[in-house]
């Protein structure tokens, strides 16, 4: 009788024992030892689906991306207002950032979105060009049903992960006086408003 195929429990067991570390100490001093023992799997299981510390982190932030990007593909195919889809967007990005703060915080993120490493480099922006590509096909829409401004869709687009990014990286310089989610939301209300030319966009 064959054995069942345990590969993605036991992948999930991986990252999970990642994110606890990567969130807990800087990304430079950890080692694949500490999240192997995290892990609770053997230095043979570990290494047989992650060679390194790097590749476990990009996997972890792909598996983390990929509920953001399925609620932004799924905001698409809804139908209503789009301002009202991105603000559904944005608001359960903010709510998403303490969740993620670790990361930033010991510099693991930062870490993997400057990585000279092609493989590395190959996943964040696969990763970044679904953001863009999601959050483009919002603001075309909005612009071709007549809800925002004829802005250059690429250009808010940009904009827009930037805003985030860099509240992000604020918020780490200064994370005792920088309101994380109050700042991100105020963001993209500013967005929305300028999108939409409606000063009462925060309004609900």
């Amino acid at each position: 009788m064959p054995k069942p195929d345990v590969s993605d429990q036991r992948k999930a067991q991986i990252l999970a024992a990642a994110r606890d570390v990567f969130g807990r100490r800087p990304y430079e001093a950890v080692t694949m030892r500490e999240i192997i023992a995290q892990s609770g799997l053997s230095t043979g299981a570990v290494y047989w689906y992650f060679p390194s510390k790097e590749a476990i982190l990009t996997a972890l932030l792909e598996d983390m991306a990929a509920a953001n990007l399925a609620m932004l593909e799924r905001l698409q195919q809804e139908p209503g207002p789009v301002v009202a889809r991105l603000r559904a967007f944005f608001d359960h990005m903010a709510s998403q950032a303490q969740a993620v703060s670790s990361l930033y915080l010991t510099g693991a993120k930062y870490r993997a979105m400057l990585s000279t490493d092609p493989d590395t480099h190959a996943v964040m922006e696969r990763i970044g060009a679904a953001y863009r590509a999601g959050l483009q096909a919002l603001i075309e829409e909005g612009i071709a049903r007549g809800e925002f401004r004829p802005f250059a869709p690429a250009a808010v687009t940009t904009a827009l992960l930037a805003l985030y990014e860099g509240i992000m990286l604020l918020w780490v310089a200064a994370p005792t006086t920088v309101p994380l989610q109050e700042s991100l939301q105020t963001a993209a209300q500013f967005v929305l408003a300028a999108l939409t030319g409606n000063e009462g966009v925060s309004e609900g």
